[in-house]
């Protein structure tokens, strides 16, 4: 409709009385028209933008449940081991645990490289929310798992692992020391085992 007013009021054949008023009303609300329509468009661009923005957010959303659910059962394995009450009667049951408590250790550096890139997909989240002014909710809709319940938890195993060391040494210290006394009672039992067998021969004899 507007681009024949834009033909007419644009026309030189146009005769009304006081046409450039009526030309300039005309133009007026041409433009009004054109600005709605450029607006209207950037806001549909600006919806679409959000809309995949937040199709970004609940992809992320789905990969830190992904990870975290795993990760989280680790930790929880890894907190239940490290607590293990254990009874042992040799060096060598304390040794074996010890050596099982290292191959642990060993794995820390590949479990916290994983705790990271979990955490990653939540800042990944945070930034785009920041960055584009998106107000999350705070809620994955994935996993009641939140990024506190993984920092939490692996704040403790970190506690856990050098308590364990401390028990696994003092219970060396122990087996040695019983080790120790077993030596010293068998070494007495040697020395008087004999004298008692001489006094009990000499029993027979009387």
């Amino acid at each position: 409709m507007f681009n024949v007013y834009r033909r007419l009021v644009s026309s030189s054949e146009l005769d009304y009385h006081d046409a450039a008023t009526v030309n300039g009303r005309c133009q007026g609300i041409c433009d009004q028209w054109d600005n709605l329509g450029t607006l209207t468009q950037k806001r549909r661009d600006a919806l679409e933008r959000v809309e995949k923005l937040w199709e970004t957010i609940d992809q992320l959303y789905l990969e830190f449940a992904k990870r975290a659910a795993p990760f989280n059962n680790w930790m929880d394995g890894a907190m239940e081991d490290l607590q293990d009450m254990f009874i042992v009667h040799s060096i060598e049951e304390i040794q074996s645990l010890i050596t099982a408590h290292d191959q642990f250790k060993a794995t820390l550096p590949e479990a916290d490289k994983e705790r990271m890139a979990t955490m990653g997909i939540h800042n990944e989240i945070l930034k785009i929310a920041q960055t584009y002014g998106i107000k999350l909710s705070g809620i994955n809709p994935y996993t009641t798992l939140s990024p506190q319940d993984i920092s939490t938890k692996w704040d403790t195993v970190k506690h856990l692992v050098p308590l364990r060391d401390q028990m696994l040494q003092e219970e060396v210290a122990r087996q040695q020391a019983n080790e120790r006394l077993r030596r010293q009672f068998a070494a007495q039992a040697n020395i008087i085992g004999p004298w008692i067998q001489t006094k009990m021969e000499v029993r027979k004899i009387q």
